[in-house]
This record gives C-alpha cells, sequence and structure tokens, in this order.
C-alpha cells in the first residue's frame, strides 16, 4: 500500500520539479527574448515567459502545502532508493529549513514588486528566475543528508534534482503545446523549440539513470512505489519521444506548408 505520507512527499518533490522546470524555462525565454533581433519573435518569448509565472506559482502552492504537512519527513521519493536515516532526515530538515524561510520570504517579496511595479517587475524577470531556480534546485537536491558528500549522498541528490529536467519539463512542455495549440503564431516560433527542451529530458532522465548505476544492492526495493515511479519515467519517456518527433515534426511540415495541423 502506498501511504497517505508518501503521497504527499511525492506532491513535494512534483512541486518543486514544477517550480524548478518553470523557473528554468522561464529564464530561458527570457534570454531568448533579449537576444532575438526580431521584435516580433521578442514579444512571443517574453509573452511566454510572463505565463510560465502561472505554472511556477502552482508549483510553489503544491511544494509548500506538501512541506508543511510533511516537514519532519523529508525522505528521497522512493521507486529505487535508499532510505535515509532518522538522522539524515533531521539533518536535511535543519539544512534546507531556513533556505525554504528565505526562499520564502523572497519569492512574497517578488510577488508584492510585480504589484507595485509590473513595468520594473518585467525587465527583472530574468533575475527572478534565476534566482528562484537556484534555491528549488537545492531545496529538491537535499532530501536527505548524510553529513558528507559521499556516494550515497550524491544518489539522493541525483535522484531528486532529475525532477526538474524530467518531471517538471515535461510538464513545461505540456503546458506549452496547450498554450500554442490553437495560436498559428505561437505554433511558428514556439514548436521548433520543443526538441531542444525534449532533449533536457533526455538529459535528465540521464542523470536519474547515472545515480541509479552508482548506488548499492540495497537500494533496489520492488514495492508499490517502485512500480509506480517506473510507471511515471515510463509515461515522461513516452510523452518527450510523442512531442519531440513525429507529433512535432507533423506539426512543423504543415506550419512550413502554410497548413493548419491543429484545429
Amino acid at each position: 500500500m502506498i501511504e497517505l505520507s508518501e503521497i504527499l512527499l511525492f506532491g513535494k518533490q512534483l512541486g518543486l520539479a514544477l517550480a524548478g522546470a518553470a523557473s528554468l524555462w522561464g529564464l530561458v525565454f527570457t534570454i531568448k527574448c533579449r537576444h532575438e533581433n526580431q521584435e516580433q519573435k521578442c514579444v512571443i518569448f517574453e509573452w511566454i515567459s510572463v505565463r510560465l509565472l502561472v505554472l511556477f506559482l502552482i508549483g510553489v502552492i503544491i511544494a509548500a502545502v506538501s512541506w508543511l504537512l510533511l516537514a519532519t519527513a523529508l525522505l528521497a521519493h522512493e521507486g529505487i532508493t535508499i532510505i535515509p536515516t532518522s538522522l539524515e532526515v533531521s539533518g536535511a530538515f535543519d539544512v534546507t529549513s531556513s533556505v525554504f524561510l528565505v526562499w520564502f520570504i523572497v519569492l512574497v517579496a517578488g510577488i508584492v514588486f510585480k504589484i507595485a511595479s509590473p513595468r520594473n517587475f518585467h525587465r527583472l524577470l530574468g533575475f527572478f528566475y534565476a534566482l528562484q531556480f537556484m534555491f528549488v534546485l537545492f531545496l529538491i537536491s537535499v532530501p536527505a543528508w548524510t553529513g558528507a558528500f559521499s556516494g550515497e549522498q550524491f544518489f539522493f541528490i541525483g535522484h531528486a534534482a532529475h525532477s526538474i529536467f524530467t518531471l517538471g519539463t515535461v510538464l513545461v512542455l505540456d503546458f506549452l503545446f496547450l498554450i500554442s495549440r490553437h495560436s498559428a503564431i505561437l505554433r511558428q516560433h514556439n514548436f521548433p523549440f520543443f526538441p531542444t527542451i525534449s532533449k533536457v529530458i533526455w538529459i535528465g532522465l540521464g542523470i536519474d539513470f547515472l545515480s541509479v548505476a552508482l548506488v548499492f544492492p540495497e537500494a533496489l526495493s520492488l514495492t508499490p512505489k517502485f512500480f509506480f515511479m517506473q510507471t511515471v519515467i515510463g509515461l515522461i519517456i513516452i510523452n518527450g519521444v510523442l512531442l519531440s518527433g513525429p507529433i512535432i515534426r507533423k506539426i512543423l511540415r504543415s506550419i512550413e506548408s502554410g497548413g493548419e495541423a491543429l484545429t
């Protein structure tokens, strides 16, 4: 049986992964706007970066609620996993709780700044995303703390941080697909970038597989959680392959020929 606490732990991981991926790709689109010579493309990339704030805040809410409910149970998500000891969990909480509080304060300050001065906030949107990504990357990378950067600690880091580049990025990819599918101009400028996003998903899966390859025999546990997480990973691979492969190629061919692939 998968217990409620384990579902909430997955919720924390999901929220941080979504917030991290939204801030990462929000930063990327902000940079693309600043380095784009065509005004139309810049406006589109900036529009996307602003829309990703919604996805970012959804991730923050999910992570914050799960964090508050499981403040003393910061375990690595389980599938292929090594269960941290209570001392390691306590150590991780000591390391991350103050950072989480600072992150929350910075985030609230950013939201207040956006409300008070939206124009200046948009000018600093890239900096905001970069700062948020660093906070989230740290928080998601320390589900347990062994006290040293040992092989076990690197397992925890790799097996948690990859979620930003896999699960979170898949959700961003789906979000971009949904907001672009009914707009010809968005499809024209966004869809050619999808294969690049999908490559990051594969890199994230590589990080996950590498962390698994370097762990210990006791890391493999054939529990319901194992099969659940492997199912999630399988869906991520299928999703990424479809969006970066046949679906996008068909849509791009239609765009180039002046047709409408989506309705």
